[in-house]
């Protein structure tokens, strides 16, 4: 019999409507118009989130145990045509979240659906078995490409018995099929995957990573559904391969009570000395240097950002600047927001040979180590965000020597989410620097142009308990792909930016 050929149709069956992942992200909220006593902290939400709106998004993503939760009532069809393509003889009918053409899948979400025979003629059919896939692709080579998720599930087989029987584990079925059949399924997708090691006697678990597409990188992660028919030797299989999206379910912990209470009734979050619990204190950074021809100039800054140190792409990362000097010309100098820079920096870490890196991981007896960093890595550093600064209303508070700055970082809603695998490591760090080369010349801790401190942080993909974290600024005009424009390759020698530890009181 000629090979028959693949086609794919997407019937929409209405339930609970839910968009595209990217459109799903936590939303912005508005803010009232800016009083003239303090034109940003003392704002106040014109719709301040409930908690019920909050975890909307959290329960809206989770599928029941059963895998028939209603956020999965998008339906999607694809077929296999015969030779002339006049009839579908194969139908796999999948369920999503996603209403487009892709299939889209949350962590803990269930992958349903059903494999659907319309036979004109008599077939002989083997066995029926659906796989999902996940790999890594870097170049067009064979080295370039490694499936590090392979899931097979068995739809039918001729060993099972008469399709047609009442009861399953009957007698081997031997005869041609023919007719209509359907064979429904319905399994978890995969939260890990596993990389045995150490000659197969240790195996080591990774979360598995978020679907990855982005132009000017040489890296794509995929998934997709194979769907394998083995007619027996003289024949050739019948195939069909869906491309699938995956989102996994990375949240961050709950806020300070505090900091909940200040998202609840839109009013500006609690410092650093109010909020023990809701921030995270850097090092202190002393500075010396010469400024306006005078020598032995020195002031000391603590940068602060909202503990715990996981953010909800979509949503923002809050920062708090401590700034003290002695001197008032010189506190007044360097408490500027155009003099403090802080920003979220991303570092994507890949390889062009995905399976060397996999076959070293395994021959290493000690597993997550060096390993995964002992081939050639292609790495990519760039800006993802900067903060916006202003004077917070209780200012007075901390004294006459001391200035403060409130700010906060947009997470563009189509950011990565922080990805640990031996094949590509995708890593987020908040970076202060201090540019004013113009005016002062340091003596110590660096020069202006580099990161005097960071701190590595945790974006989430989607939000956990509680309220969602409130914008007291709008984000920057021109946000269309999230990314800064500079971007730089760097070798797998560059030592990531040192972080000093935190401190407390």
């Amino acid at each position: 019999m000629p090979p028959s050929s693949s086609s794919r149709r997407h019937t929409l069956t209405h339930g609970i409507s839910t968009p595209n992942f990217l459109a799903e992200l936590p939303p912005q909220y508005t803010v009232d118009t800016e009083s003239p006593q303090n034109p940003v902290a003392r704002r106040r939400l014109s719709h301040p989130p409930r908690y019920s709106n909050a975890t909307a998004l959290e329960l809206q993503r989770q599928g029941s145990s059963s895998g028939q939760d209603s956020t999965c009532q998008h339906q999607h069809e694809f077929h296999i045509m015969n030779t002339n393509r006049s009839h579908a003889w194969t139908t796999l009918r999948i369920f999503s979240r996603n209403a487009g053409s892709t299939p889209q899948f949350f962590g803990r979400d269930f992958i349903s659906g059903s494999v659907e025979l319309d036979l004109e003629k008599p077939q002989k059919i083997n066995s029926i078995t659906l796989y999902l896939r996940g790999r890594i692709i870097t170049s067009s080579l064979e080295e370039g490409s490694y499936t590090f998720l392979d899931h097979a599930v068995d739809i039918w087989n001729k060993d099972v018995g008469d399709p047609r029987a009442a009861h399953a584990g009957g007698k081997r079925f031997d005869e041609k099929l023919d007719g209509k059949y359907r064979w429904p399924f319905n399994f978890a997708f995969p939260s890990e995957f596993t990389i045995p090691s150490h000659g197969g006697q240790i195996s080591h678990s990774f979360q598995t990573p978020q679907t990855f597409h982005e132009r000017g990188l040489n890296a794509t992660l995929e998934y997709e559904l194979f769907l394998h028919i083995n007619h027996g030797m003289f024949r050739g299989s019948s195939k069909l391969h869906v491309g699938v999206a995956y989102v996994p379910n990375i949240t961050p912990a709950p806020s300070s009570p505090l900091r909940r209470r200040a998202y609840l009734e839109g009013v500006s979050l609690s410092g650093p000395g109010e909020d023990y619990a809701g921030w995270y204190s850097l090092h202190p950074v002393i500075l010396q240097g010469e400024m306006s021809g005078r020598s032995g100039v020195e002031f000391r800054c603590i940068l602060s950002l909202a503990n715990p140190l996981t953010y909800t792409r979509g949503t923002v990362l809050p920062c708090f600047m401590n700034i003290e000097a002695n001197d008032q010309k010189v506190l007044d100098t360097f408490a500027n927001a155009k003099i403090i820079r802080v920003c979220l920096k991303r570092r994507i870490s890949y390889t062009r040979n995905a399976s060397l890196v996999l076959a070293r991981f395994k021959a290493n007896s000690r597993g997550k180590g060096s390993s995964l960093r002992q081939d050639e890595m292609t790495e990519i550093v760039e800006d993802v965000g900067q903060a916006v600064w202003w004077v917070p209303s209780n200012a007075a508070f901390y004294g006459p020597n001391v200035r403060c700055l409130e700010g906060e970082i947009h997470l563009p809603k189509n950011l990565y989410p922080s990805c640990m695998v031996p094949f590509l490591i995708v890593e987020y760090y908040v970076a202060l620097s201090i540019d004013i080369s113009d005016i002062f010349r340091f003596t110590s801790v660096g020069s202006h142009d580099s990161p005097i401190i960071s701190q590595p942080v945790t974006i989430a993909s989607f939000h956990g308990e509680g309220p969602l974290p409130v914008a007291f600024t709008a984000p920057p005009g021109k946000r269309a792909s999230g990314l800064s424009s500079h971007r730089r390759a760097q070798s797998n020698t560059d030592v990531f930016p040192a972080t000093l530890g935190p401190i407390r009181g």
